[in-house]
C-alpha cells in the first residue's frame, strides 16, 4: 500500500465555503480548517500515511476523530508532530493502524 493521495481526499460537503475556513493568527500564518471525505483507501497507520501534502497543507495542527460511514465506526485520531501525519487509533489498545474505508469523514486543521 501507499500514502494517501490527494485524489482520495475531497472537501465535504463539496462547497468550499462550507468545507473550509481560514483564520489569521500570529506571525501572519493562516490556519485552515478543512472538512474532508477520504475515499477508496487503507490509511491511518505509520505505513499508509495521511500526510499534510495530501491535504494541501504544510503543517498539521489538529484533527477530529474519523467517522467511517461505510462501517459505522468512529476511530480516534491524533497528529504525530514529529512526522507531520494523522494517526488513527484502532482496537482496544488504541494503537496506530490502518483503516480501510470508502467514506471516511473528519476535520483537519493546519497551515
Amino acid at each position: 500500500m501507499a500514502d494517501l493521495l490527494a485524489s482520495q481526499v475531497a472537501l465535504f460537503p463539496g462547497n468550499t465555503s462550507l468545507s473550509e475556513s481560514e483564520f489569521f493568527g500570529a506571525r501572519a500564518r493562516t490556519l485552515v480548517f478543512r472538512r474532508i471525505k477520504i475515499t477508496g483507501g487503507t490509511v491511518g497507520g505509520t505505513t499508509n500515511k495521511i500526510t499534510a501534502a495530501a491535504l494541501g497543507m504544510n503543517k498539521l495542527v489538529g484533527c477530529t476523530s474519523l467517522f467511517d460511514a461505510q462501517n459505522t465506526k468512529v476511530y480516534p485520531a491524533v497528529i504525530d508532530p514529529v512526522n507531520n501525519i494523522v494517526l488513527l487509533m484502532v482496537g482496544a489498545a488504541n494503537a496506530p493502524a490502518d483503516v480501510t474505508t470508502n467514506a471516511g469523514y473528519m476535520t483537519i486543521w493546519g497551515y
